[in-house]
């Protein structure tokens, strides 16, 4: 059984929202009127660019902070990340 959980996303679904969206507060109107507001192949070439932007950065840093809580230590510094953590009784395994 495959216990992972797995996210996936529709980056072209996203384009369309966000059109969507954008036009609450942007002028689409002409656009719109003559037809030139965007089509389906405009859709799927913002998704694959969008592709290059994404960052996962916050949530690497989220699923880092969760580490830490489920483990009970300290979040990690930058210095962690740079020089490592030092162990003070650190035994070598025979």
């Amino acid at each position: 059984m495959d216990t992972d959980i797995k996210v996936t996303i529709n980056l072209n679904k996203i384009v369309e929202e966000r059109i969507k969206k954008m036009s609450a507060y942007r002028d689409f109107a002409e656009k719109a009127i003559v037809g030139e507001l965007i089509s389906s192949s405009e859709i799927d070439a913002i998704a694959v660019k969008s592709r290059s932007y994404i960052n996962l950065n916050d949530t690497y840093d989220a699923i880092d902070k969760l580490i830490c809580e489920q483990l009970n230590i300290r979040e990690s510094t930058i210095e962690d990340m740079v020089l490592g953590e030092r162990r003070n009784n650190f035994k070598k395994l025979d």
